[in-house]
C-alpha cells in the first residue's frame, strides 16, 4: 500500500493493472511511472521483475530492481515535445523535412513530404528517382542541375520547381539543403526542407506579367517614370525621362536644377508654382511644359503625377509619367492661346 501511495495519481492504475497482469501470466514485468516524493518533486521509475517459481512451477515471488530514470525520461519528453511542435510549425508553412545519404543515395523524408510531392507512401521507398518524377517537365532538367552540381561542389541546394498532382493541379516548392561534412571535410549527406510557396510565386508571376504590361503601355505612349521624395527630395527616372529631356539616361544625378535647366524659360516658371501648389494641398500634379533639347530643338511633354501616402496617411512622394506630346495636342493648345 505505501508503494501504491507513492505513485503519481495519473499513473497509479495503469501501474496496477501491468502488475496484474504480469502477475497473472507469470511473466516479466517492466514499467515507468513517476512517483512523488514527500517535498513535492516528481520522479520517474523503471521498475522491472522476473517471476521466481518453486520447484513444482508455482510462482513463489517476484525480484527485480527499481532504477531512477527521471533525467532519461525528461529528455525524451523534451524531444517528444520539440518533435510535436516541428511537426506543427511544418503544417502551418506547408513544409517538409529532407535528407540524402550521398554515398548510399538513400533518402529520408518527413510524411509532409509525400503530401507536398503530391504522392501516397504505398510502401514506396524515398528515393532522388521517385522525387524527380514528380517535377514538372519544364522545371525537370534544371532542378536535377542545381541539385547535383551544388553537390558535387559541396554548397547549398536552393532550387524552385513546380510538382505535378495526380489531379492535374500544380504547386511551386522551393527546396533548401545544408550540407552535412564528416571530420574531413567531405560531404556525406544534405538536410534540408522543401517549403510550398505556391501563392508567392503566383503573386511574382502576375507581378511580372503586370510589369510587363505596363513597361509595353510605357513604351508605347512613349511615356517615361518619375518618382520624387518629398522629405529627401531625392528624384529618381526611369530611361525614357532621360531620353525625352534630350540627355544621356543616368549621366548625372536627377535634380530640380536639371529640369529647370531643360525646361523652356517661357514655361518654368509657370509649371513650378503649378507643382509647388499641387504639393501644398496633396493633390496630382498636371503640367505641359517646353523642353529645348542639346541639338536646338524644343519638344512639348506632358507631365502626370500623384501623391502617395505611408501608413500614417502622409504624402511621402509623388510618382507620375512624362510623355510626349503630339503636334496635334501642340496645334490644338496654340490655337487655345490664340483665343
Amino acid at each position: 500500500q505505501l508503494c501504491v501511495t507513492s505513485v503519481h495519481p495519473v499513473d497509479r492504475v495503469m501501474e496496477s493493472q501491468m502488475i496484474k497482469s504480469a502477475v497473472h501470466q507469470q511473466i516479466p514485468a517492466s514499467i515507468e511511472y513517476r512517483v512523488l516524493h514527500p517535498d513535492g518533486s516528481v520522479h520517474w521509475l523503471n521498475s522491472r521483475g522476473i517471476p521466481l517459481h518453486d520447484d513444482d512451477g508455482t510462482l513463489h515471488h517476484y525480484i527485480g530492481t527499481i532504477i531512477d530514470i527521471t533525467e532519461r525520461k525528461e529528455t525524451e519528453i523534451v524531444l517528444l515535445e520539440n518533435k510535436i511542435r516541428l511537426k506543427q510549425a511544418l503544417k502551418a508553412t506547408r513544409a517538409g523535412v529532407w535528407e540524402w545519404e550521398l554515398a548510399t543515395n538513400e533518402n529520408i523524408w518527413s510524411d509532409e513530404i509525400w503530401a507536398l510531392y503530391g504522392i501516397e507512401q504505398d510502401h514506396q521507398q524515398p528515393s532522388f528517382e521517385l522525387w524527380v518524377n514528380t517535377i514538372h517537365p519544364d522545371d525537370r532538367l534544371l532542378a536535377i542541375k542545381a541539385v547535383t552540381e551544388a553537390a558535387q561542389q559541396c554548397i547549398e541546394i536552393n532550387v524552385e520547381y513546380r510538382v505535378c498532382y495526380a489531379n492535374g493541379s500544380e504547386r511551386w516548392l522551393m527546396s533548401r539543403g545544408k550540407p552535412i561534412l564528416d571530420p574531413q571535410g567531405n560531404t556525406i549527406r544534405y538536410i534540408g526542407t522543401a517549403l510550398d510557396i505556391t501563392e508567392r510565386k503566383e503573386m511574382e508571376i502576375a507581378l511580372g506579367e503586370s510589369q510587363r504590361r505596363f513597361t509595353f503601355a510605357l513604351e508605347a505612349t512613349n511615356a517615361g517614370v518619375w518618382e520624387w521624395d518629398i522629405k529627401t527630395d531625392v528624384i529618381t527616372w526611369t530611361e525614357r525621362v532621360w531620353t525625352l529631356y534630350g540627355l544621356e539616361p543616368f549621366s548625372a544625378t536627377p535634380s530640380h536644377q536639371l529640369c529647370a535647366t531643360h525646361v523652356h524659360h517661357d514655361d518654368y516658371e509657370k509649371i513650378f508654382q503649378n507643382i509647388m501648389v499641387a504639393v501644398q494641398r496633396e493633390s496630382n500634379i498636371n503640367v505641359e511644359y517646353r523642353v529645348c533639347h542639346p541639338d536646338g530643338t524644343t519638344h512639348w511633354l506632358m507631365c502626370r503625377g500623384m501623391p502617395l501616402r505611408n501608413a500614417n496617411g502622409t504624402v511621402s512622394c509623388y510618382m507620375g509619367t512624362v510623355m510626349a506630346v503630339s503636334y496635334t495636342h501642340l496645334r490644338a493648345h496654340e490655337t487655345r492661346m490664340v483665343i
